[in-house]
């Protein structure tokens, strides 16, 4: 009678196999603990008011102004501030003169941009902004009311982007124009003469210069007293 002993072999695999099942079994009770301990995050919703509301469905006062509205206001006044005082509800007057301190929307300083880029700084804030950029380039004004965090100090209020002209293929052309602005009862000291260049053409490459120069003097009420910017 032949009796079969184990082998090396047959006894190292029976002790690997005893070794391998407990570890398994380990490791499925931890991973038992692990879910039933888990405790699952429900959804959170961060808002800006204090009623919920959809992101498409939220009402926003918008006011485009196009550029036949600015010529419009381009044929009496060269001012900026004037011109958004005159056509943007709940903004104030413009104050005739280089800054903007004053100039509120909704009683708030707006942010303004320039083709969506922020040119109000967050720090010395020397109040011309909104004067940094010639009128007759611009071919629309945005205005969107209501604050926002995007543009960061003044937003408040919201802010005013100005959209400038794209270039103009075809022959160089180069425009001159001369103005003469003032006061009728104060001729003399309140005289605001202006020169305004524009250069556009362009093949492969269109493009657009501007340059404008404005002599800001004083400005007088009907009376003839001068009103201090």
């Amino acid at each position: 009678m032949h009796v079969k002993t184990p082998t090396l072999m047959a006894a190292a695999c029976s002790l690997l196999l005893a070794g391998v099942i407990p570890v398994a079994g380990a490791q499925d009770e931890n991973d038992a603990d692990r879910t039933k301990n888990k405790q699952t995050l429900e959804e959170v919703t961060v808002l800006a008011s204090r009623v919920p509301t959809n992101a498409d469905g939220m009402p926003v006062s918008v006011t485009l102004i196009d550029e036949q509205d600015l010529a419009e206001q381009l044929a009496v006044t060269t001012d900026l501030g004037t011109i958004l005082g005159n056509l943007v509800p709940g903004m104030s007057t413009g104050s005739q003169s280089p800054e903007n301190f004053h100039q509120t929307l909704r009683g708030r300083p707006p942010v303004f941009l320039i083709d969506g880029v922020p040119i109000t700084p967050t720090l010395n804030n020397v109040g011309r902004e909104g004067r940094l950029i010639d009128p007759e380039t611009i071919a629309r004004i945005e205005v969107v009311r209501g604050s926002s965090a995007l543009y960061g100090n003044s937003a408040g209020a919201g802010f005013i982007n100005y959209v400038t002209k794209p270039g103009e293929k075809g022959p160089a052309t180069i425009t001159t124009e001369l103005g003469l602005g003032g006061s009728l009862t104060s001729p003399g000291d309140g005289l605001r003469p202006s020169v305004r260049m524009t250069a556009t053409g362009g093949d492969r490459l269109d493009y657009r210069f501007a340059a404008f120069y404005e002599q800001t003097s004083g400005f007088y009420d009907a009376d003839g007293d001068r009103i201090a910017p």
